[in-house]
């Protein structure tokens, strides 16, 4: 395990010197934006939504959660206009059927590949140029029905590892498959009907503290993607999944008023 493998799962990490906006191939930036409602007034990100992005914000039930989406759309309309060199209103953002963002008006090879999430205070973020990318984040907490979870969404070895996992450690270790799901299936741009006893995520050690090939389907993708668990904050948990290997990863943190820094890259090569 190298050092950079394992601070990339401290929050530290995440902030250093700052960095341009200059993708490359087998390149991935990462970035971690924290949250706080008054953010949207020091830094009014939501001039820049589209009226289809405000009126998927209404469909949240509390004001925190719309507050979240609108900083985590406004600030991913900030960091596109600065890969894409276009203002971050003229941005047209649409989405796949199964609901994996893209931008038309960057639709040449090689594609410029997106995705993010957002959990608790914190949205996340990746870019690559040509390569299929997801990531996925969740606050760990108690869940309901954790059991039935487990039986209809988890594959047998998965359910086994669970069931010799400690009382303590069993959340968060289903937690931290659920997230590898996730991202596999954001970066696959496939539904959530992928999410089956098919896809196993175990085979990888928890955590992943370096980038990790993987093959969640062993019929499918053979060698096509690799993992690498995220840690962003003491609450959180993630996971990215990109199409390729020998990649550049890049850490780096969103400030209130667009201050980019930048961690130690990480390089991990297969």
């Amino acid at each position: 395990m190298s050092e950079s493998s394992d601070r990339s799962l401290d929050q530290k990490f995440w902030n250093s010197e700052p960095v341009g906006f200059t993708l490359e191939t087998n390149t991935v930036h990462v970035w971690l934006a924290p949250f706080k409602s008054e953010l949207l007034s020091v830094a009014p990100v939501n001039c820049f939504l589209s009226d289809l992005e405000f009126s998927r914000a209404e469909h949240y039930r509390f004001q925190k959660d719309r507050n979240l989406f609108i900083f985590a759309r406004g600030t991913l309309r900030l960091l596109l206009s600065h890969y894409l060199n276009l203002r971050p209103g003229e941005i047209s953002i649409t989405n796949s059927p199964s609901g994996k963002p893209f931008v038309k008006q960057h639709l040449q090879a090689p594609p410029f590949c997106f995705n993010l999430s957002h959990a608790g205070n914190l949205v996340v973020y990746a870019f690559t140029l040509g390569n299929e990318i997801g990531i996925d984040l969740e606050c760990i907490h108690p869940i309901a029905d954790l059991e039935a979870l487990i039986e209809r969404y988890y594959s047998k070895n998965e359910k086994d590892l669970l069931r010799v996992a400690s009382s303590e450690n069993r959340h968060r270790l289903f937690l931290q498959y659920w997230v590898r799901k996730e991202a596999y299936i954001k970066a696959r741009g496939a539904g959530l009907a992928l999410i089956g006893s098919d896809l196993d995520v175990s085979a990888i050690p928890v955590p992943a503290l370096a980038l990790t090939p993987f093959n969640p389907i062993q019929t499918h993708d053979k060698a096509r993607w690799s993992l690498i668990d995220l840690i962003p904050g003491p609450t959180e948990l993630g996971a990215l999944v990109v199409e390729g290997h020998d990649l550049d990863i890049k850490y780096m943190k969103w400030g209130v008023d667009g201050q980019v820094t930048r961690s130690n890259s990480q390089e991990t090569r297969h």
